[in-house]
């Protein structure tokens, strides 16, 4: 898109250049070149032998060719990112495809070895499988921005490149390999695991889980180190299998935790999005739980982890009627609860736009934490908020210290209000 002078430069004088110009007549002869040292020696005696045929720099006024190029739109950057991404997996085949078995592999022993011991794990069991699928594919999300990507981010914002772009083209493509692990998780659970409904929606809530896990591996590529952020990657999975309300504490506990702002916790989460989707879609297509038998066994077990079935059934609770039983409409409130309306915690979530917003909200932090650490390395270090051969002595200074910090502020608070509005719809 832009060509850099030092690259330019560089190529000139290395030795295969230099002897390639000189058999075409286009470089000065110069004696007993043999190696890279040579070169350079021999170089270095022609310009002192020759400086005082050139004039003066500060006063000279010669013919420059005019820096006005033509760059490239908008849209041309990011397609010439989407290709170079296309072209980075058409080498990575190999690699792609052993993400994906191993994906499979797990959940099929998952499926087959683990079969489900009473009727109220069968609503517990996608929850192994989500955390499996999150585990996985969170660690291959890390190599689009992460390890030797990383660099190669630095370079691109050394050389003036719109980072959005950059951002943009490779996150379009990989939203393939997205989709590709989706699929492989759909074949695989939905006819062998406890979920009873359709097909389609299956696979739309397993690639907007997957969708909001690698935007959050993309915030861990971007800021550590391969080996930080991979571990990191895993730590984060676990964690949310714990703020999530999947395990112990469970939903009803996590609900109520922290003045009932525990909720936000759990939104920050994938899997508890996903998995509340998945139970929500059986119970609306093949609730065995209305019957009042079966609900008095497997109450204790599944009314804790935000199902009350009976409750549900007595008022008749659907996504289309989501008012039905004194139940609010927004997510925050329905999590939360009201003891006033007598009307228990449920984690029914109809749809699955809250992950795509949730994988929408870590991008737009790891674009931003993106442009942070690259411009920082593109400016020797300076910070977010010097340019690049621009840095001066107020560059580490308090006003600099200040801005930073408040920028820190900044995107917590717009973390928290991307909570508030997800916990609205």
């Amino acid at each position: 898109m832009r060509a850099n002078p030092a690259d330019t430069m560089l190529d000139a004088i290395t030795l295969e250049c230099y002897q390639d110009m000189q058999s075409q007549g286009k470089m000065i002869s110069l004696p007993e070149i043999d190696d890279k040292s040579s070169l350079g020696k021999g170089l270095s005696q022609l310009w002192r032998d020759n400086a005082a045929s050139f004039e003066n720099a500060e006063t000279a006024s010669p013919d420059l060719p005019s820096c006005k190029f033509q760059t490239c739109t908008f849209a041309e950057a990011i397609l010439i990112q989407v290709r170079r991404t296309g072209k980075q997996m058409q080498r990575e085949l190999q690699q792609l495809a052993t993400n994906n078995l191993l994906m499979v592999f797990g959940v099929l022993c998952l499926c087959l070895l683990v079969s489900p011991g009473s009727l109220s794990a069968t609503l517990i069991h996608p929850v192994n499988a989500l955390f499996g699928v999150s585990l996985m594919q969170g660690i291959a999300a890390l190599r689009l921005f992460g390890g030797a990507e990383r660099a190669v981010g630095w370079r691109e914002a050394g050389a003036s490149v719109s980072m959005f772009c950059y951002f943009a083209g490779r996150d379009i493509m990989a939203s393939l390999e997205m989709f590709l692990g989706a699929l492989a998780f759909t074949a695989v659970y939905w006819p062998l695991g406890t979920m009873v409904f359709g097909f389609w929606d299956f696979l739309r809530v397993s690639f907007a889980h997957i969708y909001a896990v690698w935007g959050m591996s993309y915030i861990w590529s971007v800021i550590f180190d391969s080996s930080s952020a991979q571990m990191i990657s895993v730590v984060s999975t676990f964690v949310c299998q714990l703020i999530g309300g999947l395990a112990q504490p469970d939903f009803a506990t996590m609900s109520k935790a922290l003045g009932k702002n525990g909720v936000y916790l759990m939104a920050l989460t994938p899997s508890r999005w996903s998995y509340s989707a998945f139970v929500t879609y059986h119970i609306e297509n093949h609730n065995e739980f209305t019957n009042q038998l079966v609900d008095w066994f497997t109450r204790s077990a599944i009314q804790p982890a935000g199902f009350p079935m009976s409750f549900l059934a007595a008022n008749s609770w659907s996504c289309e009627n989501q008012t039905s039983g004194n139940v609010s409409s927004v997510v925050r409130i329905r999590w939360q609860g009201s003891e006033d309306r007598d009307v228990p915690p449920i984690a029914c979530v109809c749809g699955s736009r809250q992950l795509m917003l949730l994988g929408i909200t870590y991008r737009i932090i790891a674009r931003v934490a993106l442009v942070a650490t690259s411009k920082k390395k593109a400016t020797g270090g300076a910070g977010l908020f010097v340019t690049a051969g621009h840095q001066s002595e107020a560059s580490t200074g308090p006003m600099i210290s200040l801005m930073l910090k408040l920028f820190c502020v900044l995107l917590i608070i717009v973390l928290h209000l991307a909570m508030m509005l997800l916990l609205q719809t």
